[in-house]
Protein backbone atom coordinates (compact mmCIF):
# COMPACT_ATOMS: atom_id res chain seq x y z
CA UNK A 1 0.00 0.00 0.00
CA UNK A 2 2.99 2.22 0.90
CA UNK A 3 4.60 1.65 -2.83
CA UNK A 4 0.77 2.70 -4.06
CA UNK A 5 1.12 5.51 -2.34
CA UNK A 6 4.29 6.67 -3.27
CA UNK A 7 3.74 6.08 -6.90
CA UNK A 8 0.53 8.06 -6.76
CA UNK A 9 2.42 10.86 -5.74
CA UNK A 10 5.39 10.88 -8.37
CA UNK A 11 3.04 10.46 -10.73
CA UNK A 12 0.98 13.60 -9.58
CA UNK A 13 4.09 15.15 -8.93
CA UNK A 14 5.35 14.66 -12.70
CA UNK A 15 2.08 15.59 -14.18
CA UNK A 16 2.36 18.79 -11.84
CA UNK A 17 5.84 19.36 -13.60
CA UNK A 18 4.42 18.53 -17.41
CA UNK A 19 1.59 21.44 -16.89
CA UNK A 20 3.86 24.16 -15.58
CA UNK A 21 6.15 23.10 -18.56
CA UNK A 22 3.50 23.04 -21.01
CA UNK A 23 0.84 25.40 -20.02
CA UNK A 24 2.62 27.87 -21.94
CA UNK A 25 2.23 30.85 -19.49
CA UNK A 26 6.05 32.96 -18.94
CA UNK A 27 6.22 36.90 -18.29
CA UNK A 28 9.18 39.18 -19.36
CA UNK A 29 9.90 42.23 -17.47
CA UNK A 30 9.82 44.85 -20.32
CA UNK A 31 10.02 48.74 -19.02
CA UNK A 32 8.31 50.82 -16.21
CA UNK A 33 5.97 48.03 -14.49
CA UNK A 34 4.97 46.79 -17.97
CA UNK A 35 5.35 43.17 -19.04
CA UNK A 36 4.94 40.98 -22.00
CA UNK A 37 2.62 38.20 -20.59
CA UNK A 38 1.60 34.78 -22.12
CA UNK A 39 -2.02 34.63 -20.96
CA UNK A 40 -2.30 30.76 -22.28
CA UNK A 41 -1.28 29.14 -24.96
CA UNK A 42 -2.22 31.35 -27.70
CA UNK A 43 -2.69 34.63 -26.34
CA UNK A 44 0.60 37.14 -25.56
CA UNK A 45 -0.22 40.79 -24.82
CA UNK A 46 1.30 43.61 -22.76
CA UNK A 47 0.76 44.30 -19.11
CA UNK A 48 0.84 46.71 -16.43
CA UNK A 49 1.72 45.54 -13.05
CA UNK A 50 0.70 47.94 -11.43
CA UNK A 51 -3.32 47.20 -11.86
CA UNK A 52 -2.66 43.51 -11.35
CA UNK A 53 -1.47 42.37 -15.05
CA UNK A 54 -3.44 44.05 -16.55
CA UNK A 55 -3.75 43.95 -20.52
CA UNK A 56 -3.39 47.04 -22.51
CA UNK A 57 -2.90 45.63 -25.28
CA UNK A 58 -6.43 44.03 -27.50
CA UNK A 59 -4.94 41.73 -29.68
CA UNK A 60 -2.09 38.98 -29.86
CA UNK A 61 1.33 40.37 -29.51
CA UNK A 62 3.18 38.61 -32.54
CA UNK A 63 6.57 41.46 -32.33
CA UNK A 64 7.47 44.25 -29.75
CA UNK A 65 10.32 46.51 -29.09
CA UNK A 66 11.26 47.96 -25.98
CA UNK A 67 13.16 51.21 -25.97
CA UNK A 68 12.11 53.11 -22.49
CA UNK A 69 9.50 54.79 -21.94
CA UNK A 70 8.16 53.54 -25.04
CA UNK A 71 6.74 49.63 -25.71
CA UNK A 72 5.82 49.42 -29.38
CA UNK A 73 5.10 46.13 -31.74
CA UNK A 74 2.30 44.64 -33.70
CA UNK A 75 -0.41 42.91 -32.52
CA UNK A 76 -3.09 40.69 -34.19
CA UNK A 77 -5.98 38.54 -34.16
CA UNK A 78 -4.29 35.52 -34.94
CA UNK A 79 -5.79 32.15 -32.69
CA UNK A 80 -8.38 35.19 -30.89
CA UNK A 81 -12.26 34.91 -30.81
CA UNK A 82 -13.84 35.95 -33.53
CA UNK A 83 -16.56 36.97 -31.03
CA UNK A 84 -14.27 39.82 -29.53
CA UNK A 85 -13.51 43.62 -30.12
CA UNK A 86 -9.54 43.55 -30.95
CA UNK A 87 -7.66 46.32 -32.59
CA UNK A 88 -5.02 44.45 -34.63
CA UNK A 89 -2.38 46.66 -36.11
CA UNK A 90 1.01 48.33 -34.64
CA UNK A 91 1.23 49.69 -31.38
CA UNK A 92 2.54 52.30 -29.13
CA UNK A 93 2.59 52.25 -25.28
CA UNK A 94 4.08 55.04 -23.46
CA UNK A 95 4.34 53.54 -19.80
CA UNK A 96 5.52 56.96 -18.19
CA UNK A 97 1.59 58.50 -19.12
CA UNK A 98 0.12 55.42 -19.76
CA UNK A 99 -0.97 56.58 -22.44
CA UNK A 100 -1.75 53.53 -25.46
CA UNK A 101 -2.09 54.08 -29.19
CA UNK A 102 -3.38 50.25 -30.95
CA UNK A 103 -4.71 49.12 -34.43
CA UNK A 104 -2.84 51.73 -36.41
CA UNK A 105 -1.47 51.15 -39.90
CA UNK A 106 2.36 51.00 -40.66
CA UNK A 107 2.63 54.36 -41.81
CA UNK A 108 0.35 55.93 -38.85
CA UNK A 109 2.91 53.86 -36.76
CA UNK A 110 6.19 54.85 -38.24
CA UNK A 111 4.23 58.87 -37.99
CA UNK A 112 3.78 58.22 -34.57
CA UNK A 113 8.08 56.61 -33.94
CA UNK A 114 9.01 59.81 -35.62
CA UNK A 115 7.65 62.11 -33.63
CA UNK A 116 8.73 60.23 -30.62
CA UNK A 117 12.03 60.45 -31.80
CA UNK A 118 12.29 57.01 -32.33
CA UNK A 119 13.64 56.38 -36.18
CA UNK A 120 15.08 53.16 -36.39
CA UNK A 121 12.89 50.38 -34.82
CA UNK A 122 14.05 46.26 -34.82
CA UNK A 123 11.13 44.56 -33.32
CA UNK A 124 11.54 40.80 -32.02
CA UNK A 125 9.23 38.12 -32.23
CA UNK A 126 7.81 36.60 -29.38
CA UNK A 127 9.43 33.91 -27.62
Amino acid sequence: MAKLIRYGAAAALVLFVAWLIFSGRYRIELTNGYRLSRLNRHRVTVTETLRGDYPVISGNVEKYAVGTPFIVGYASTNNMPADTNILAGYFIVNTDSRHVLQGLSEDHWKTELARIHWRSVQLEKVP
